[in-house]
């Protein structure tokens, strides 16, 4: 949670949830606010760890080029899923 704090939230990919944005769904602002309290659904494993790293590190961009071509790719797939559904109501 730490980690994800220091990074600005547009340097992320719009599809990733940090932990707390989470908490927050869950209502648990006692966990948002870095009391230590995890989730029970959350692993306490080294293989968790390495996955929810995995996953932080997929989303960030890490220079500006690449913050621009991952804004691009998302708006041209929110197109087309917005055409797909269009499609698939008719």
């Amino acid at each position: 949670m730490t980690l994800e704090s220091v990074v600005e939230r547009d340097w992320l990919a719009s599809t990733y949830e940090t932990m707390e944005e989470i908490l927050e769904v869950m209502g648990s602002a006692s966990c948002a606010e870095g009391q230590g309290a995890v989730p029970h659904w959350v692993p306490l494993t080294t293989a968790a760890v390495a996955f929810r790293i995995s996953l932080f590190d997929d989303a960030l961009a890490y220079d500006e080029e690449a913050k621009k071509d991952r804004e691009k790719q998302e708006e041209e797939d929110e197109i087309k899923e917005k055409s797909v559904s269009l499609t698939h109501s008719n």
